[in-house]
């Protein structure tokens, strides 16, 4: 069917398309959307055994060698956290139960976030990626990624803000502790569902690092605790910034159809194995967030029939090279706080 026009509350005309379920239809019938308990297992398998490995290597290293692998535990953290993001969407397991606890597993005990508290943040996000007010993926303290965020940002973050295209790769070094800090005020103070199996998991994460890092010294320690949290932090905003961060940004009270907002907010990494891999299947961003359900392994499967779906209905279909995406990122924060690098020039009368 073709598509029909419509226009938001604030006047601006969107098409409005109605051809997403036809398009659904072809990937479920596909089997696109169909569960792949192999791969995952295979998958779960492999990551939680290198993280076993890193573990068991804390305590045969000392010294600078446990920097080492305290960094490379910093990627690992970020890969487990992948495959919660799978869960999650119910890529892995459909059962609600299965999911909670497996959530609390994987985010509370090993990484010290909190899976209620995530997946909280993380369905406003998909429900709303890149609208203005409603997305919690674009609401930073020190980061505007338009205009409409800069006007209300204080005066006081102005220097900061005018250098945010500097910033943000240092300040995503901040974000895994940030997260963990976020996570103990929400199991703490906010009461979730499952406030007792999270905070029991939250302080078995802390024991657990405790254990691991006792031996090494408390000056060591906490150099190995922040090299793994930064490069946890690093890597995190390597892999989810490229997936929206410099895409179209909506309005509070624009009202775009589910297809185009997912699209036209979304941007893709070029597929490779390896790029997979690093990326965890986020790459194929656009297929993920028409099809959230999907597990990982298929997602390149159904580019070519999300690919054909855009350029059919007239969306734009983007897709760049990893390094292209990050230097899309900093060139668009770049562009939208240049007006707080301009000198502020003396009218006629002040002058005088």
């Amino acid at each position: 069917m073709p598509p029909t026009n419509d226009v938001n509350s604030a006047g601006e005309a969107y098409r409005r398309l109605d051809t997403y379920p036809e398009l659904k239809q072809r990937i479920r019938a596909a089997g696109l959307l169909d569960l792949q308990p192999r791969y995952y297992a295979l998958k779960i398998t492999l990551t939680l055994g290198v993280l076993a490995i890193l573990f068991a290597l804390t305590y045969q290293v000392d010294g600078w060698m446990s920097l080492a692998v305290a960094a490379v535990q910093g990627v690992m953290f970020t890969q487990v956290a992948m495959l919660g993001h799978d869960l999650q969407h119910r890529q892995v397991v459909r059962k609600r139960a299965l999911v909670s606890l497996f959530g609390v597993a994987l985010g509370d005990f090993l990484l010290g976030v909190s899976y209620s508290w995530w997946s909280s943040k993380h369905n406003a996000h998909h429900g709303n990626p890149n609208r203005v007010g409603s997305d919690p993926d674009i609401d930073f303290p020190v980061l505007a990624f338009s205009e409409e965020q800069l006007a209300e940002k204080r005066p006081a973050l102005h220097w900061l803000l005018a250098r945010q295209a500097y910033l943000f790769f240092p300040f995503s070094t901040l974000q895994a502790v940030n997260m963990q800090l976020m996570a103990f005020d929400h199991a703490f103070r906010e009461r979730p569902a499952h406030r007792v199996w999270e905070a029991t998991a939250l302080i078995a994460h802390v024991a657990l690092y405790v254990v691991l890092l006792a031996h090494l010294g408390w000056l060591m320690a906490i150099a190995s605790f922040m090299v793994q949290m930064g490069v946890a932090g690093l890597y995190n905003g390597i892999v989810f910034a490229p997936n929206h961060k410099g895409m179209v940004m909506f309005g509070r009270d624009e009202e775009p159809d589910f297809a185009t907002m997912q699209v036209l907010s979304s941007r893709n990494v070029y597929g490779h194995p390896i790029t997979d891999f690093v990326y965890g299947g986020l790459n194929y961003q656009i297929e993920h967030h028409l099809f959230p359900t999907m597990p990982r392994n298929n997602l390149h499967r159904a580019q070519p029939m999300v690919r054909e779906y855009c350029a059919q209905n007239g969306l734009p279909y983007v897709e760049e090279s990893a390094t292209g995406s990050i230097r899309a990122i900093l060139s668009h924060l770049h562009e939208v706080s240049a007006g707080l690098r301009t000198p502020r020039r003396n009218s006629p009368s002040e002058a005088s």
